[in-house]
């Protein structure tokens, strides 16, 4: 029950990616169950390890709640840790802290590339109207990030292109 689920939210999502510019290159689920992958339905993927999801390949991962939920809550946290040892060893002794200073460009740039923040919003399909989830912690920018996500979902017909 739970792959045929997956499977009709990978079919409902087919629009929603092909709005964008360019067409989705991989569309596959992050589970380990027994069977086949889904390739007969859709061009996927099969099946993935979690240590793909950063190589490139894949715009779009389809997964349960409760998978997508915890992929995505280590990589928080993940991040987090990275950035407070950053700060920590760019923060030791003088050396460190000039190196901070003059990495300082690089540093920021990094940081603007991999802001949540700039990809808040997740869309709730299946349901008779636009609905678009905002993370829990999102401050004002991500907030907005979601309410343009919203406003992209109506202005391209989402929802018609979904039936």
């Amino acid at each position: 029950m739970r792959k045929a689920l997956l499977l009709l939210f990978l079919i409902m999502i087919v629009p929603c990616l092909t709005v964008q510019a360019h067409t989705p290159n991989v569309m596959m689920s992050i589970l380990k169950e027994d069977g086949p992958a889904p390739e007969d339905v859709l061009e996927t993927a099969g099946f993935v390890e979690g240590d793909d999801m950063f190589n490139g390949k894949f715009d779009v991962i389809v997964t349960d709640g409760f998978a997508g939920n915890i992929a995505l809550k280590s990589i928080e946290g993940v991040a987090k840790v990275i950035s407070h040892f950053i700060k920590k060893e760019f923060t030791r002794n003088i050396f460190t802290k000039l190196s901070a200073l003059i990495s300082l460009p690089v540093m920021k740039s990094f940081k603007n590339k991999v802001d949540p923040r700039k990809y808040n919003g997740a869309s709730l399909l299946g349901l008779q109207g636009i609905v678009v989830k905002s993370h829990g912690g999102a401050d004002s920018f991500a907030f907005s990030q979601a309410v343009e996500t919203a406003y992209y979902e109506v202005k391209n017909e989402l929802l018609e292109k979904i039936d």
